[in-house]
């Protein structure tokens, strides 16, 4: 699969710049009554927003939940414009496989070093090994080989009990940051956002997520 030729591109982009002027990108609402978030307002759609932005774009159902999940967290003034901003980051022509490699991984790798100042790293050194642990994973160059799923599997596990453990709100959500970006693979669509939250959620700041927006863009405009 490869994402949008460029005639597509600029028709979302048009149309994100619509909803945009027209005041009609809201947060909390996929799509209704010609308003809607940052996925709902792109597809025209409410049900399985993402999956049918996928199939009229060809952009990943990950990369889309990822761009929801920073929609929701960005304050006013910063998400009615991010639907704009996102499609026009994302290449013509791009592969899957480029996506996962070159944006996914280095994003879930920015995201967990995030969140490793978010915590004491002496008091609760299981965290800093298992938020570790999920990076070295994705740093890999072998993603989604059998070897590299069953070291997913350990991280995973590593992680969960960490978060378990830990008696710091924010060395708990951490870690299960980490927890959520070691069981992201190709199937499972959500994982990287939900990363990407818990992340913002352990910096408790509406600027983790313009840092997170920030670099998603350069990732997919270095592509």
């Amino acid at each position: 699969m490869k994402t949008f030729n460029k005639a597509t591109k600029q028709k979302y982009i048009e149309r994100a710049k619509q909803h945009r002027e027209a005041d009609e990108i809201v947060q909390g609402l996929y799509w209704k009554d010609d308003k809607g978030c940052c996925v709902g307002c792109l597809a025209h759609e409410n049900n399985n927003a993402h999956k049918a932005l996928e199939k009229q774009t060809g952009i990943p159902e990950w990369l889309s939940r990822v761009a929801d999940t920073l929609h929701e967290g960005l304050s006013d003034g910063e998400y009615q414009k991010w639907p704009e901003q996102f499609i026009e980051a994302i290449p013509v022509n791009a592969k899957e496989r480029d996506l996962e490699l070159k944006v996914k991984a280095p994003f879930i790798v920015f995201v967990l070093e995030s969140t490793l100042e978010t915590f004491d790293h002496e008091k609760f050194p299981d965290v800093k090994k298992a938020i570790d642990g999920s990076i070295t994973l994705w740093q890999r160059d072998d993603i989604n080989s059998d070897d590299w799923v069953a070291a997913r599997t350990a991280a995973s596990a590593a992680a969960s009990d960490a978060a378990s453990a830990a008696a710091s709100a924010a060395a708990r959500t951490a870690a299960w940051a980490a927890a959520r970006a070691a069981w992201t693979a190709a199937s499972d669509a959500a994982s990287a956002a939900w990363a990407a939250a818990s992340a913002a959620w352990a910096a408790a700041s509406d600027a983790a997520y313009i840092k997170f927006r920030n670099e998603l863009v350069r990732l997919l405009r270095g592509l």
